[in-house]
């Protein structure tokens, strides 16, 4: 029940959030409609790979420059953008990351997706590249390489709260650095922190609210 009150308590906050910025922008239909606009409106979009991967160039060249300002520490390993290969585009996320092996002999990867475009929204780019590359998974695993002192275990292995966890909080510090300057980034930004919120909902529902798995589809797409 404490899970499942506080996702509920989390999607209400985040909701409250994204009508106040959905009004801001001044969009005048609900909160749905406004998803639908987001979601079918061309403008959103690329049609131009390319262009997709140099905007996503520019958001990282931004966020690399505030990095010591945030943190004392920073990895040794190089990170770089790299264009998911098409033999596994079709069936992979957005983006993700790929770390770089313990002897840095080559850099981590954060990988994007230029697959099918039109389904690609420019919209959560900032929030994306925060969680993927940095300050994201790429400080957290880089770093955890770098601590010799620790056994492997701790050093290799990826724990899904914590990594997931810290991927979360870098998206946050995209408001305090300034990375959310444009609404339609910040929004992109509150869909992330929807989507975890629906999660504990939808995990605890299941599990201890007897629901079903249709309601758990529902609660998700509504």
């Amino acid at each position: 029940d404490e899970i499942f009150n506080l996702g509920m308590k989390e999607v209400t906050r985040i909701q409250t959030l994204m009508e106040e910025l959905k009004n801001q922008i001044g969009f005048k239909g609900t909160l749905a409609e406004f998803n639908k606009y987001l979601l079918t409106d061309t403008a959103f979009y690329y049609t131009d790979k390319q262009k997709m991967l140099d905007d996503f160039a520019a958001i990282l060249k931004t966020m690399d420059a505030k990095l010591p300002s945030l943190f004392g520490r920073l990895p040794k390993a190089p990170y770089a953008l790299k264009e998911m290969e098409m033999y596994r585009a079709k069936s992979a996320p957005q983006a993700y990351y790929y770390s770089a092996p313990e002897d840095r002999s080559r850099p981590g990867y954060f990988y994007v997706n230029t697959y099918d475009l039109p389904s690609r929204p420019k919209f959560t780019m900032t929030a994306l590249a925060l969680h993927e590359a940095i300050p994201g998974h790429h400080l957290q695993i880089a770093i955890a390489q770098e601590l010799p002192a620790l056994p492997w275990v701790r050093r290799q292995m990826g724990f899904t709260a914590f990594v997931e966890g810290w991927a979360l909080y870098a998206e946050s510090l995209g408001y305090e650095t300034g990375m959310y300057q444009d609404p339609y980034q910040r929004y992109g930004a509150l869909t992330f922190e929807m989507w975890r919120a629906c999660r504990l909902v939808v995990d605890a529902g299941l599990h201890s609210k007897n629901w079903t798995r249709e309601q758990a589809v529902q609660f998700m797409m509504t």
